[in-house]
């Protein structure tokens, strides 16, 4: 029992577990004697990852506006001028059975040239018309999946080749419009993302190199020692890491601090317009993406200063 009890203490594994615990104690320490240095350098990472996150966050959000205004499209649906009232029928019930629409409304000519006159000023002069010059029309609402230019267009020409449908219509060109300004700000966002974690690895990396400086003395006894390199940088990789978790969470907060002093002004506006939309924060997965990529950028910020400069320690 006492050998399988001292082979167990010696194994590899727990040796390996043991050495990272004390690094991680080590840079724990390193950041409780500068506690005022390393906030400081916590908060410039945190802010400057917030840019490119929040901007991610704003186009996510474009993006699910975009979708609501796909959903809300509709086809317009003009008959014949000497379509009858059964063939009205008729076009209803064909309406009513595609799948791909979810509803629809018909307007027929006598109230279409009613709410012209009304809408347009010119009552007494349509009035005097001998025959109404519209047509009938209906107006169809696809379902929720049709959600591509491609589906409704697809619809668009199903709809077109009904009997008694003279033309249909389909204005997409807003819509087509946002989708390539939002496929622009994805290429934007990720330059910006580029250039800013590009930013946030140079902060970290100076940061440690000047951590390596102040603790150059006991780096030099640890290799006459005979401590390997690793085993000297380990705690400054913790650093590193350390950095950029605290920065992310930092990000984290000002990013879902801006969206909640944003989301009663964004609830007042969508009410002007009689619909309702929540602004999306940073969800499980763009959390995880923060925080994980903020210690990926501390692990190699670190690990770029760190092993130059002990490769370089002179030990005479």
């Amino acid at each position: 029992m006492f050998n399988k009890r001292k082979s167990l203490h010696h194994s590899p594994i727990v040796h390996y577990i043991s050495q990272h615990k004390k690094a991680l104690k080590t840079s724990l320490k390193h950041f409780a004697i500068t506690p005022v240095t390393a906030l400081l350098t916590c908060i410039v990472i945190g802010v400057v990852l917030t840019l490119p996150m929040g901007l991610f966050v704003f186009l996510k959000n474009i993006q699910i506006i975009s979708h609501n205004l796909h959903n809300s499209a509709q086809i317009t649906l003009y008959t014949n001028m000497t379509v009858s009232a059964d063939q009205i029928t008729q076009l209803e019930q064909t309406l009513s059975t595609n799948p791909a629409v979810q509803s629809f409304q018909y307007i027929s000519p006598e109230n279409g040239l009613k709410e012209f006159q009304q809408q347009a000023g010119f009552g007494d002069v349509l009035a005097e018309l001998k025959d109404n010059p519209l047509p009938g029309v209906f107006i169809v609402y696809p379902k929720p999946s049709i959600n591509t230019t491609a589906q409704a267009q697809g619809l668009l020409t199903q709809l077109k080749n009904i009997p008694n449908v003279d033309s249909a219509q389909l204005d997409m060109n807003w819509l087509n419009k946002l989708n390539a300004m939002v496929i622009f700000g994805h290429h934007l966002v990720y330059a910006i993302m580029t250039i800013f974690f590009f930013a946030v690895l140079l902060i970290i990396s100076y940061t440690i190199r000047l951590n390596t400086q102040n603790y150059q003395d006991e780096i030099r006894v640890i290799k006459l020692l005979g401590g390997t390199n690793r085993f000297i940088a380990r705690p400054f990789l913790y650093n590193g890491m350390f950095y950029g978790l605290f920065g992310g969470i930092i990000a984290w907060l000002l990013i879902n601090g801006v969206i909640w002093t944003l989301q009663d002004p964004m609830a007042e506006l969508t009410n002007l317009y009689g619909t309702t939309f929540n602004i999306t924060g940073l969800n499980l997965h763009l959390t995880a993406m923060l925080l994980g990529g903020g210690m990926l950028l501390g692990y190699f910020g670190s690990r770029l200063s760190v092993s130059r400069y002990i490769r370089n320690v002179d030990v005479r």
